[in-house]
């Protein structure tokens, strides 16, 4: 394409003169990362490269229609699926004698550090068909890492090495050596739980502190319980620190309970809280205890890279939206410029040296458009012979149709 004279260029004399509008930095930033984009593609491109972007885009495609309109994972359990699990108590083992022991402990840090002992027996009826006692516990409590550190577990008064799996936020404890249980096999459970404080504040009262509260059967717990037993053991410096009276409870669907807790010698030091239940809970119950210190009284960690994760990371969808339509508009000076800055592009027209138009269309992947390329080359070098004239007509009605398939992929 030649340039226009300058006299065509010149503006009329009582013309407006109006400067074009000037890119943003941002926008100019956006372009040359796109351009040197660009560029790499051009350089590694190939047919593994371009069917590996379109499995990527397919895979988010994917992920967004999960998100949308999927199921829930881990979706929190019904009210249908609590009650109807009272009736299948017997679906798996039972927990016979549970009883939890809690020994808070301060270290010299200032950390807190819980030791739990449980116990219990698992009766297994003759319809059960498990090879293992799971014990799940929380690994993520209030936005930091608990930590959880096995200290040593029996089974049937034999010293085990449980099998251990974890999650983001639970860790899981298997008993069991591969082969079906049956009747009834003591458990004695032994681990750590670091920093299980976290700070609160009273809503009525706006008073602060720090909360020690704990769900005794964990977050996962589908089992009925014949017979439970807390105790909490609490050194006497701490006492001092309280600034509530330590409770405890059970609770199963909207059937709750809680009580005092009361030390079983208050001139004893440790100070031992106990509360005790003879009623059988049905799976999914809940034995918790709380108990509520001044502010300060542990030192707490920050929060864990799961914490971030969970607060931040739904926001993150947004953010790459945002940056997506930043690049969208700034891909203008690739799909719509020859150079950054430019208000237009400038069409070039004339083939390659040593090529031809419908070469480059087919080298391009353009096999359904290159005849209508080859008939508009060799017309635009004659367009006074009717011949090339008809011959145009002709590829340009027959462009893009199914007739024309078929010549177009063999030609």
């Amino acid at each position: 394409m030649t340039d226009a004279p300058d006299d065509e260029l010149l503006a009329p004399p009582d013309a407006t003169p109006i400067a074009p509008p000037r890119q943003t930095p941002l926008w100019a930033f956006l372009s040359r990362l796109l351009l040197r984009l660009e560029a790499w593609l051009r350089s590694h491109g190939g047919r593994r490269l371009r069917f590996g972007i379109r499995a990527f885009w397919a895979s988010v495609t994917a992920v967004g229609i999960l998100l949308l309109v999927g199921p829930v994972i881990n979706a929190p359990l019904t009210f249908d699926d609590i009650t109807s699990s009272a009736k299948e108590a017997t679906s798996t083992w039972i927990a016979k004698d549970f009883s939890a022991d809690y020994a808070v402990q301060r270290g010299a840090d200032g950390r807190l550090v819980v030791a739990v002992t449980e116990r219990f027996t698992a009766v297994f009826p003759d319809d059960v068909d498990e090879d293992a006692i799971e014990r799940v516990i929380a690994s993520q409590y209030e936005g930091h890492d608990l930590a959880p550190e096995l200290r040593g577990a029996r089974l049937d008064d034999r010293a085990v090495d449980p099998r251990v799996s974890t999650t983001p936020t639970r860790t899981t404890y298997s008993l069991g050596g591969g082969e079906r249980l049956t009747g009834s096999h003591t458990v004695e459970l032994r681990y750590d739980l670091h920093d299980l404080a976290y700070d609160d504040r009273d809503l009525s009262s706006e008073q602060p502190y720090q909360v020690v509260k704990w769900d005794v059967f964990g977050p996962e717990f589908p089992h009925a319980v014949s017979s439970s037993s807390l105790r909490v053991i609490v050194p006497r410096d701490l006492e001092g620190a309280f600034s509530r009276q330590p409770t405890a409870g059970l609770s199963w669907l909207l059937v709750s309970g809680s009580a005092t807790m009361e030390p079983e010698d208050a001139a004893s030091d440790p100070l031992v809280y106990e509360i005790t239940n003879d009623q059988n809970i049905p799976p999914h119950g809940s034995f918790w205890f709380t108990f509520r210190f001044e502010p300060a009284t542990f030192a707490m960690p920050g929060p864990s890279a799961l914490f971030f994760v969970q607060a931040y990371g739904p926001f993150l969808p947004l953010l790459l939206l945002a940056a997506g339509v930043l690049f969208a508009f700034a891909a203008r000076a690739v799909a719509w410029a020859d150079e950054r800055g430019r208000a237009w592009f400038v069409p070039e027209s004339q083939p390659r040296r040593g090529s031809t138009v419908a070469l480059d269309a087919r080298l391009w992947e353009a096999r359904r458009t290159a005849g209508l390329a080859e008939a508009l080359d060799g017309w635009r070098r004659d367009p006074t012979n009717p011949v090339l004239t008809r011959r145009l007509a002709r590829a340009a009605h027959r462009a893009g149709r199914w007739g024309d398939l078929l010549p177009s992929l063999t030609s």
